[in-house]
């Protein structure tokens, strides 16, 4: 029972009509009184203030606790706490090799830019390293061979370091690279 009223809570958006609420009544509530003479309805607003009052409290109430979980979800188990390893990773701990590893398979000379996908050799250490620091993942998990694996760079890390490219504080040119982030 609790299955289907989960469902049917999922499928009727209560999050967005919760907020689509909160929007109206406080439109209702704090709009000028000569608007709302000018749209006829001064006297209904006069009328169920108080209702409408409860209502905009109870939408706030709700959207702020469903605010305070995302937030609290995000900071400890989602992508803020993984951006900041990568960051500190990326800016103080990573090796000249895993420097190299990176730029020699990610980053694409033509477009100035690091690409998603690189087919990787696994028998390199620098996979390992790169995938506990969650800099790279897997791309699939059929490969032909040590060297023909698929590897992506997270989005995160990609439009880090893309970013990094276009403020210059990557530079890549024929005859090497300087890493300043």
């Amino acid at each position: 029972m609790l299955e289907v009223f989960l469902k049917v809570m999922d499928k009727i958006h209560i999050k967005e009509i919760a907020f689509s609420v909160l929007v109206v009544c406080g439109i209702i509530l704090f709009v000028p009184d000569t608007f709302m003479e000018t749209l006829g309805l001064f006297l209904w607003r006069d009328k169920y203030r108080s209702l409408v009052g409860l209502i905009f409290l109870f939408c706030l109430t709700c959207c702020i606790v469903w605010l305070f979980i995302y937030l609290k979800r995000e900071i400890s188990h989602g992508n803020l706490r993984l951006r900041r390893v990568t960051r500190k990773y990326l800016k103080s701990l990573i090796s000249t090799e895993e420097k190299n590893f990176l730029i020699e398979n990610y980053y694409d000379p033509t477009m100035k830019e690091f690409s998603n996908m690189a087919r990787v050799d696994l028998t390199s250490g620098n996979v390992v390293s790169l995938s506990v620091a969650h800099i790279i993942y897997t791309g699939n998990r059929m490969g032909h061979g040590p060297t023909n694996w698929s590897y992506n760079l997270q989005p995160s890390v990609r439009m880090y370091l893309n970013k990094a490219v276009r403020k210059k504080k990557i530079v890549v040119d024929k005859d090497g690279y300087t890493w300043n982030l």
